[in-house]
């Protein structure tokens, strides 16, 4: 048995609402509530059935495509393990993929990703980099206080003519304050536990983890997705995470926004460190970890009648 949970549609820097997802999981096992009111908003959250060792997959979300750059930054994939409890609520926000710049419904915008228009000092082209991507976060609230078990931070945003393919920080240390990441004309990522941006920056989860705003500037839609991510400018957005991407403060159109970082509560047992491997929307899947015990590899897998050994 597992659960997996996805953004129910929800596109851009807000999240899914209770309608989206009733809908979305509807012929599925996922049984969630969405949360209406701030900070919650659009966080989906799921009660443990029984007690025992879970193992749960978080993936963040891509940033967004510039004018330029063809592929995405992707977002980060890990897995641990945890003791969950019985009746539990574990509340999850799935991020959500950047807003890419091409193609573009404004028709002089589109006609600069059609002609793919290089950027140099005379050209008056703002804007054109991509957002960042959401961070996926799972958490539980105990007596008002939030507990981080997994996050998967989102990529960042790809600058206008960014030819870039950098391996960011993906693991952080728990020891390491959340903060967001640093803004410039672009937004930076928001990180778990910090103040709140300006417009573009991505709000942290401690403040309802929405997407920043593109700048205003001929246009451009390219917002950040949620989960924290950055509003693009000509460079892009900085990803969500436990600590948000930063992003060029010069608006550099060479400059991609950062990634987001990650994290695994040191009460969780790592299963399968983190790697970049998300092109699209982030996701979660949980399932319980079988009992192996009666295996000499000690290693099995679930069939319809029970466990079957490697």
């Amino acid at each position: 048995m597992k659960w997996a949970f996805h953004t129910c549609g929800a596109v851009g820097s807000e999240g899914p609402t209770p309608t989206q997802c009733s809908s979305s999981y509807r012929n599925s096992n996922v049984n969630v509530t969405v949360a209406t009111r701030s900070p919650f908003k659009g966080i989906q959250i799921w009660r443990v059935p029984e007690t025992g060792i879970y193992r749960i997959t978080a993936c963040g979300a891509a940033g967004g495509r510039s004018v330029l750059a063809m592929t995405k930054s992707h977002g980060i994939q890990l897995t641990a393990d945890f003791l969950l409890q019985k009746g539990e609520l574990l509340h999850i926000l799935v991020g959500q993929k950047g807003d890419d710049a091409c193609p573009n419904t404004n028709g002089i915008l589109n006609k600069i990703c059609v002609e793919q228009t290089p950027l140099d000092n005379n050209t008056q082209v703002k804007g054109g980099g991509g957002g960042g991507g959401g961070a996926t976060y799972v958490f539980k609230v105990q007596r008002g206080v939030h507990i981080p078990l997994i996050i998967a931070g989102g990529g960042g945003g790809r600058g206008y003519s960014s030819q870039s393919d950098s391996q960011d920080e993906l693991m952080d240390d728990p020891n390491v304050p959340g903060r967001n990441g640093k803004s410039g004309a672009a937004g930076g990522g928001g990180g778990w536990n910090d103040s709140n941006p300006g417009s573009q920056g991505g709000r942290p989860l401690i403040l309802g983890g929405q997407g920043g705003q593109p700048c205003q500037v001929l246009g451009w839609k390219t917002r950040g997705g949620f989960g924290g991510g950055g509003g693009a400018c000509t460079s892009g957005g900085g990803g969500g995470g436990y600590r948000g991407g930063s992003t060029s403060e010069a608006n550099d159109p060479k400059q991609d926004g950062e990634d987001g970082s990650s994290f695994t509560n040191p009460e969780g047992e790592i299963f399968l460190d983190a790697l970049k491997g998300m092109e699209s929307d982030g996701e979660v899947i949980i399932g319980p970890v079988q009992n192996c015990s009666h295996c000499e590899t000690g290693e099995c897998h679930e069939i319809e009648e029970g466990t079957m050994c490697y």
